[in-house]
Formats: C-alpha cells, structure tokens, sequence
C-alpha cells in the first residue's frame, strides 16, 4: 500500500508552506499594486503619532534601524509589512528589480545580520531578522 502515515507529514508540511507562500505573494502583489507598501519616509519617527507602535514587539519597525540604504529600507519595510516573511520571488515582482539584483542585495543583507534566506525547494523565503551588525 503507501507506506508509514508518517511519510505524508512532510508532503503536507511542504503544501501547507506552499499555500502560505501564495498567499504571500499575492498580499505582496496587491501591496505593490495599491501603494500600501512604500518606501519607508525619510522624516523621522513620532511618537506621538496617535498610533500605539509599541502594541507588536515581534519585529522591530522599520523606522528603528539606521545605516540602511534606499534599496535595503524598502526590502526591510515590505518584509515588515508582510509579517517579516516572503519568497524572495515575491520581492522582485513588488520592487520591479531583476532577480539578480534581489539576490545580491539580500545575499549582502544577509550578511550584515537584517534578514535570512532559507531555501524552500527551488525557491528562498526571506525572513526578516534584524540581527544588530
């Protein structure tokens, strides 16, 4: 017959990881499309916004990290926004770069400790760390 029940927690894990990536990237696509993820502002951050910033403490905003270029903000504001997880796929059809440029510039990021690339099958998702370098 099939073999050990066990054999198909993998498969199952792999479609579930699948199906959240989707949906991933189609949040990413309409996120693009629609202008909700945008490159962080340059102005410097309130607090006294009216908005309670220090309600999720999971993943550092945006805002707070310094020393990033224009292309490194805009990949850490939109893996933010995305609940700091995204194929790299994702990134390069949000930002319109090619996917060499995306995977040299997350391969560099990686390196200073902002995000980690795991492969997931022919793909990478990128998870946003934020290591201090």
């Amino acid at each position: 017959m099939g073999g050990p029940a066990f054999l198909a927690l993998p498969a199952v894990s792999v479609g579930v990881g699948l199906l959240l990536a989707g949906v991933t990237l189609i949040v990413a696509v309409a996120a693009r499309r629609f202008g909700w993820a945008s490159k962080p502002s340059t102005g410097a951050a309130s607090t006294d916004s009216g908005v309670d910033s220090d309600t999720d403490s999971s993943v550092a905003p945006p805002s707070s990290v310094t020393g990033l270029d224009d292309e490194e903000a805009f990949v850490v504001d939109l893996l933010h926004s995305t609940g700091g997880r995204l194929q790299q796929s994702a990134i390069v059809e949000a930002s319109d770069w090619s996917k060499s440029k995306v995977s040299r510039l997350l391969s560099r990021m990686e390196r200073d400790g902002l995000v980690e690339k795991v492969s997931v099958g022919r793909e990478n998702v990128v998870l946003l760390t934020l290591d201090d370098p």
